[in-house]
C-alpha cells in the first residue's frame, strides 16, 4: 500500500526533477528494498506458483485429431537401482491422453532390470538398448519423427502430447519444442519451478540444459551422430546435442506451459555434464576448460590470452567512494594487464584532488578531464577516446572489488567473437542483488531482475547464479571489445544520465552479437551513492521513443507466464503488454505536458 501511495504521488503530484520529487523516489527505492518488502515478494511469488499448479489456468489450443501425429519417441535411462523411479516416469508417459508414442529403455547392459521387466513391458514399449549403442538405436530408428530424453523420476503433465501438436501445427519447421518444467530437489525442499525464456541462450544451457526433456526432430540431429561424444547415460548426449544445434543455429519453438516434474541429477550426471561442457567448449578452440561446481551452479573457466584492458570510471568529488573501489582494484585483481582511466567532471573536493595526485605516480592510472555539464554518454564517450586498449570496462564510482577473479571474469567472455556486451553480479552492501540482468518491460518500462532478492535466489525465472543472456546489462559494469563499441557508434549522447546503457546494448544485440550475464563476475555496487536516482524527463521521454518498439511485445528472455516485477510471480492476467504500453503512453502525455 504504502509503495503504491508513494508511486502515484512522486508521478501525479510532484514537478520531475524537484528536490522533493527526488526525495520521494529515494524514500521508493529504500522501501522496495527493505526485508519486509523483499520478504513479502518471495512469499508472494511461491504461493502464485502454487495457484498456477493447482489451477492449470491456460485453455489447450485446439488440436485437430484427424492430422497425421508425429511419432515420439521417450529414451528413458534407467538401472536396477532407479526401478520405482523408472516405474513413476513409465506410468506418466502411459497415461498420455493422445498421440503416437513408444518408450525405449536404455540401460548400462542393454536388458530390462528384473524388477522393472514386467512394468516395462508392452507393445509401445521397444526392446531395451545399450547406453553404449544409443547413437546407433537413434541413427536406424527411422519410424521415429521427435525423441525426448527422460530420466528415471520425471513426471511428465498428461497433456504433454497435446500441446506439443498445437505447437508443431503452429509452427511447422522448429527442431527442438521445449516447455517449463520445475526442478525436483531433495526431500523435504519443494520443487523449484523454471518459467523459460523464448529466446535462444546458448551461454544459459551451459549452467542449466533448459531444453532438456524437450521435443527433437531426430531428422536435425541424424547427421551430427558421429561427431558426439561418448556418454554413460542419455541426458549427457542430449545436452552434447543441445550444444550443438543451438551453435549450428537450431530453430526452437517455447511451449510456455509447465509440462514436466524433472528429476534432479545425481552426482554422477552432473560429471558427466561437465565433461559433455569441456568437450564442446574445447572442440570451440578454448583451451584448459575447467569446471568448478558448488551448490548453486558452475563456474566454467578457461586458458585464454590477457588482452590490454582500460577499466574506465566516471567521477565527480566523492572521494571515499572512489578510493574504495581504485584500492580494491589494486588490492585484489589478479590480471595484470590493466589500466585505469579517471573521466573527472569538474571535481572540487581537495580529498578527490589528493587522491589524484598520489595516484599520478602510478603508471596505469590516467585522469581524464571532462570539463563541461555532466552528460553519462558523453564522458563514457570521453573516457574510450582515451583508451587504446582492446577491452573496454566500464564501472561506476560507487563500487567495490571482492573478488580477484572480477576481471578475468568479464574479459574471458568479452573477447568471444560472438558476445557483446557482458555485465556481472552486482550486490548492495547487505548482498541482496542489485543486478542480475536487464528486463524490458518491467515496471512498467525497464527494470533489474530479482532486484533486492537474496544473493543466490532462486525465483520462477531459474537463478540468480545461472549464466544467461540478456537484452541489457547496466552500465554500472559492462566489459566488451574496444572494435565493436566504436562499430555500434559508441553511447547515444542524446541520453544524459538514464537509459544510455540499455540503449547501447540494444544496438548491440540488433548488430549480432549476445549480450552476457556472467554471475561469477561479482563486485559491491553502492547504489545511488554518487548521484543518487535522478532520472532526468527528456531522457524518460527519449527512452520512450528510442525503447518503446521494444516492449511491444514480451522480452523474449524473459517468461509469458511471469508478471514484470523485480520478484516476478505467475502472470494470472493476459494482455499484460497491451496494458503496459498504454501506462506508457499515459505517462508520456503526462510528462509531456508537465505535470510531472
Amino acid at each position: 500500500m504504502g509503495r503504491s501511495i508513494l508511486h502515484k504521488l512522486r508521478q501525479t503530484f510532484l514537478p520531475p526533477e524537484s528536490p522533493q520529487e527526488l526525495f520521494l523516489r529515494t524514500l521508493y527505492h529504500r522501501l522496495n528494498a527493505s526485508p519486509w518488502f523483499i520478504n513479502r515478494q518471495i512469499k508472494a511469488a511461491r504461493s502464485s506458483y502454487r495457484q498456477w499448479r493447482d489451477l492449470q489456468l491456460h485453455s489447450l489450443p485446439p488440436v485437430r485429431r484427424d492430422e497425421a501425429q508425429p511419432t515420439v519417441a521417450f529414451l528413458l535411462f534407467t538401472n536396477s537401482g532407479q526401478a520405482a523411479k523408472a516405474q513413476q516416469t513409465f506410468q506418466s508417459i502411459a497415461k498420455l491422453n493422445s498421440g503416437s508414442w513408444q518408450v525405449i529403455p536404455i540401460t548400462d547392459d542393454g536388458s530390462f532390470p528384473l524388477d522393472l521387466k514386467g512394468s516395462l513391458e508392452g507393445e509401445r514399449v521397444l526392446p531395451p538398448a545399450n547406453i553404449g549403442n544409443l547413437k546407433q538405436v537413434i541413427g536406424e530408428n527411422i519410424g521415429v519423427d521427435f525423441l525426448v530424453f527422460c530420466g528415471a523420476g520425471d513426471v511428465f503433465d498428461g497433456d504433454i502430447l497435446d500441446r506439443f501438436q498445437a505447437a508443431l501445427s503452429a509452427n511447422p519447421a522448429a527442431d527442438i519444442y521445449y516447455f517449463d518444467c520445475e526442478l525436483q530437489q531433495a526431500l523435504p525442499d519443494p520443487p523449484l519451478p523454471f518459467f523459460k525464456p523464448t529466446e535462444n541462450s546458448p551461454e544459459l544451457l551451459l549452467s542449466i540444459n533448459y531444453l532438456s526433456r524437450g521435443f527433437i526432430r531426430r531428422l536435425s540431429i541424424k547427421e551430427m551422430l558421429s561427431s558426439l561424444p561418448e556418454v554413460e547415460d542419455t541426458l549427457g548426449l542430449e545436452l552434447a546435442m543441445m550444444l550443438r544445434l543451438l551453435e549450428q543455429g537450431a530453430r526452437t519453438c517455447h511451449i510456455p506451459r509447465l509440462l514436466v516434474s524433472q528429476a534432479a541429477a545425481c552426482e554422477d550426471s552432473a560429471v558427466e555434464l561437465d565433461a559433455v561442457i569441456q568437450e564442446f567448449l574445447s572442440g570451440k578452440g578454448k583451451n584448459g576448460v575447467k569446471i568448478d561446481r558448488d551448490s548453486y551452479g558452475r563456474r566454467i573457466g578457461w586458458k585464454h590470452i590477457e588482452p590490454s584492458v582500460s577499466i574506465i570510471i566516471l567521477n565527480r568529488d566523492h572521494g571515499a567512494w572512489l578510493r574504495t573501489l581504485v584500492n580494491s582494484i589494486f588490492a585484489l585483481t589478479d590480471y595484470s594487464n590493466y589500466s585505469l582511466i579517471i573521466v573527472d567532471n569538474n571535481s572540487t573536493e581537495a580529498d578527490v584532488r589528493a587522491f589524484y595526485t598520489e595516484l599520478a605516480d602510478k603508471h596505469r592510472v590516467q585522469v581524464v578531464h571532462y570539463d563541461r555539464d555532466f552528460n553519462y554518454s558523453e564522458a563514457i564517450n570521453t573516457g574510450v577516446e582515451a583508451s587504446q586498449a582492446e577491452v573496454i570496462v566500464l564501472l561506476n564510482n560507487d563500487m567495490q572489488v571482492t573478488s580477484s577473479k572480477w576481471l578475468s571474469e568479464l574479459v574471458r567472455w568479452a573477447v568471444d567473437p560472438q558476445i557483446g556486451v557482458v555485465g556481472g553480479k552486482l550486490l548492495h552492501r547487505n548482498g541482496s542483488i542489485q543486478h542480475a540482468g536487464i528486463i524490458l518491460g518491467m515496471n512498467g518500462f525497464i527494470g533489474h531482475l530479482y532486484l533486492n532478492a537474496p544473493e543466490h535466489y532462486h525465483g520462477l525465472a531459474g537463478s540468480v547464479d545461472w549464466y544467461r543472456n540478456f537484452y541489457a546489462l547496466t552500465g554500472a559494469c559492462q566489459a566488451m571489445r574496444r572494435r565493436l563499441f566504436y562499430q555500434v557508434g559508441g553511447y547515444d549522447e542524446r541520453f544524459r544520465l538514464a537509459f544510455g546503457d540499455i540503449d547501447f546494448c540494444l544496438r548491440v544485440f540488433k548488430a549480432g552479437y549476445r549480450n552476457l550475464y556472467n554471475p561469477y563476475a561479482e563486485l559491491i555496487h553502492y547504489e545511488g551513492g554518487s548521484r543518487g536516482y535522478e532520472t532526468p524527463v527528456k531522457d524518460i521521454l527519449l527512452g520512450y521513443d528510442e525503447l518503446g518498439s521494444w516492449l511491444k511485445e514480451d522480452d523474449a528472455y524473459f517468461s509469458p507466464n511471469l508478471t514484470y516485477t523485480p520478484i516476478p510471480q505467475c502472470n494470472f492476467t493476459p494482455g499484460a503488454v497491451d496494458a503496459r504500453l498504454v501506462n506508457i503512453e499515459n505517462r508520456k502525455q503526462t510528462l509531456e505536458s508537465g505535470k510531472g
